[in-house]
C-alpha cells in the first residue's frame, strides 16, 4: 500500500524509501514502531531518516517520482538475499521469536501481519542461507 521506492543512498547502500505517497502519519508510525522494535531486540533492518533533494524530486515529479516527495523521508536498509517469509519456512523460525513478534504486534496494535497456508501479508523476510527472520513494515501500528 505504501509503495516504497528503491533508492541508493549516498553511502552506496540500497534503501526502501517511503515518501509522501505513504502519508506523513505512516512515516512517523514507521519510525516510532522501529524504535520500539529495537528495545526487545527484534531483528529489523537498519532504518534512518533519508533526505531526498528537491531538485531530484522536481525532475521526476510528473512521472516516476510523483509519490516520493522530497525532504525528510523514511528509509529502511535493503536486506541482501532475503525473500518474503512463506508458510513453509515459518516452522524454522524460533518459537520465542515468533512469540516476541506477536507480543510486539499486539503492543503496537499492528494487525497487518498475517500468514496462512493460503498466503497473506507476513511483513517478514526470510534469509534461507542463515535461517534468519527479519521483521519489516510496522506502519499500521502505534
Amino acid at each position: 500500500m505504501t509503495e516504497p521506492y528503491i533508492c541508493r543512498g549516498s553511502d552506496g547502500k540500497l534503501y526502501f524509501v517511503k515518501g509522501k505517497g505513504a502519508g506523513y502519519e505512516s512515516l512517523v508510525k514507521e519510525r516510532v514502531a522501529g524504535q520500539l522494535a529495537r528495545q526487545p531486540g527484534l531483528p529489523i533492518p537498519r532504518f534512518c531518516i533519508v533526505t531526498v533533494p528537491r531538485d531530484l524530486y522536481e525532475a521526476g515529479r510528473d512521472g516516476p517520482l510523483r509519490d516520493l516527495g522530497s525532504g525528510l523521508l523514511f528509509g529502511s536498509e535493503n536486506v541482501e538475499n532475503a525473500n518474503e517469509m512463506s508458510f513453509v519456512h515459518i516452522q524454522h523460525a524460533p518459537a520465542d521469536l515468533k512469540r516476541d513478534i506477536a507480543a510486539f504486534d499486539w503492543w503496537i496494535k499492528n494487525g497487518d501481519r498475517t500468514l496462512t497456508d493460503a498466503g497473506g501479508n507476513p511483513n517478514l523476510l526470510w534469509l534461507e542461507t542463515t535461517h534468519r527472520l527479519v521483521v519489516i513494515d510496522h506502519n499500521l501500528g502505534v
